[in-house]
């Protein structure tokens, strides 16, 4: 703002009036300039209100500027450069302020949307109210899980809980509380958060509640099948057989907390081991069921010089009356004889065995014919079982294993596939059994990097040291 101007002018002004008060007192000492004098007055009084005017304008101006700041009224426009040129900056000035307040008014409200959107889309529910109960907002998440279109105050929650209403009045800001209350479709677990905040000289309390119902259900399922996996891994057995001239290793891993996999060793009369592999079609817990009750129906049928597919066929008469229908198990039952060096086996509906000759340094598939357990009542079952027996000789191998070996998957959903398989077999056959399981479960992961194993593993590895 021009001020020197403001002050030239007030200054020619009061010149003006002095100069004008002279010339009145000139004139009243002379009579010849009476009519004179009465216009110089009338002159100096219409100075003396113009520059009351002229002062008292820019007080008002002012005045009325700082009137709409406080009450946040920008509708206003300054009439003060009409005062003069000295006054035309201040106008400006006036006008970039009240501008400013109105773009700060205009983020304000921006920001205050914006942090109501987000609190809308939260999925916590957010409820806040005053000291009295009165609710200043809630927000969607709310309104959902009390199922209620709207809440004036918290004491109307008392359709959902008297329990509930008196912790929201009771709870302390900074407190936690955790309640059970009987929802209209089922029981709720609510964790409640509460802190505080002051708005407009009014203390308020901003309570977060969620219903935890979920994951107690989930930490309880979690601790029973931790507890199902811990009685499926004691039905596994606690040591390999230590057979004379044989190495044998076995690993058995679920792809969930309980699978449809296992594998048993069975003894048996003269120097006989039987040694049983089966895959339970599905996963998880029924399978799991299925598999605890294959295993027992499997040792209860060995006996004194019964046959793999003896076993097989009788498992399956049990297990067709059990099982649902499209349920089965695939199941292989060898007789591993150490003293003739011979291992006979049946197969029902399992993948190939796999015998490494160690003489052709190469890998044969065995494929007996069978069917799976549970599949068919018996006739075509006893009709498609045959057993076969395979002589074996120093540095040879038989391998038994579930499709989880072969079906894993790498991120480019490319199968492992029996081919690799064979390939880790021959690669690691100076190895002991369980060097072997280790590389070809290493091979896999290797294979498989980042991908969900989507299927239970289970492999028994048989070397013929002598």
């Amino acid at each position: 703002m021009d001020f020197s101007r403001y002050r030239i002018i007030l200054t020619i002004r009061i010149l003006l009036l002095v100069i004008s008060a002279i010339l009145l007192a000139f004139t009243i000492t002379h009579a010849n300039y009476l009519m004179v004098s009465g216009l110089i007055a009338v002159i100096i009084i219409y100075q003396t209100y113009a520059l009351f005017h002229f002062s008292d304008k820019t007080n008002r101006e002012l005045v009325r500027f700082f009137q709409a700041i406080e009450n946040a009224d920008f509708t206003q426009s300054s009439s003060i450069q009409n005062l003069g040129a000295s006054f035309r900056e201040l106008a400006k000035s006036f006008a970039r302020v009240t501008e400013r307040f109105i773009k700060l008014r205009a983020e304000k409200e921006e920001h205050f949307l914006y942090l109501q959107t987000v609190v809308q889309h939260v999925g916590v529910a957010v409820i806040s109210y005053k000291a009295n109960g009165d609710v200043e907002l809630m927000n969607n998440a709310a309104k959902k899980l009390f199922n209620i279109y709207q809440l004036k105050n918290i004491s109307s929650l008392t359709k959902v809980s008297d329990k509930l209403v008196e912790t929201l009045f009771n709870i302390n800001m900074g407190e936690n509380a955790l309640i059970r209350i009987n929802g209209k479709t089922r029981p709720m677990h609510l964790s409640i958060n509460a802190t505080g905040f002051r708005l407009h000289g009014e203390t308020f309390k901003l309570v977060s509640l969620q219903d935890i119902q979920n994951e107690i259900e989930r930490e309880r399922i979690g601790k029973e099948l931790e507890i199902a996996r811990n009685v499926q891994q004691a039905l596994l057995p606690r040591a390999k057989p230590s057979i004379t001239g044989f190495d044998i290793d076995a690993r058995c891993i679920p792809a969930r907390e309980v699978g449809g996999d296992y594998y048993d060793f069975i003894q048996h009369y003269d120097n006989k081991v039987g040694i049983v592999i089966g895959d339970v079609s599905g996963k998880g817990v029924p399978a799991a069921i299925y598999m605890t009750l294959t295993k027992g129906i499997v040792q209860a049928n060995v006996g004194e010089n019964i046959s793999p597919s003896e076993i097989l066929v009788n498992v399956n008469n049990f297990m067709y009356k059990t099982m649902e229908r499209g349920a089965f198990v695939t199941l292989v039952y060898a007789i591993l004889n150490s003293k003739t060096r011979q291992i006979q086996f049946a197969r029902a509906g399992h993948l190939p065995i796999i015998h490494f000759q160690n003489e052709q340094n190469r890998c044969h598939l065995l494929t007996p014919a069978g069917i799976g357990v549970g599949l068919e009542s018996g006739t075509v079952f006893n009709r498609n079982l045959s057993t076969q027996t395979v002589d074996l000789k120093k540095g040879d191998w038989f391998i038994f294993y579930t499709d989880g070996f072969t079906e894993s998957m790498n991120a480019d959903q490319e199968e492992f596939g029996e081919q690799r398989l064979i390939d880790c077999i021959i690669e690691n056959q100076q190895h002991k059994a369980q060097s072997m399981n280790d590389n070809i479960l290493q091979g896999i992961k290797d294979f498989s990097g980042k991908a969900i194993q989507h299927d239970d593993m289970t492999i028994v590895s048989i070397k013929v040291l002598t």
